[in-house]
């Protein structure tokens, strides 16, 4: 798994998952689909880890 660093400071990640949407299936990409995010974006207020987030780039749903 890659993730894109531009800063160059080495921040925690998490890995998510989330199942294809229709369109990816009709395309032929009917894998589980995974991406790692920000510990920063990851963390709810009172610093648990968050279950459920929403992509800011695809703007879909991922789980932990």
């Amino acid at each position: 798994m890659q993730t894109l660093n531009i800063s160059g400071v080495q921040t925690k990640t998490y890995e998510y998952h989330r199942k294809p949407t229709q369109g990816e299936i009709k395309f032929g990409y009917g894998a589980t689909h995974y991406k790692s995010f920000d510990e920063s974006f990851c963390t709810k207020e009172d610093g648990t880890i968050k279950k459920r987030l929403k992509c800011p780039i695809d703007g879909l749903i991922y789980t932990r």
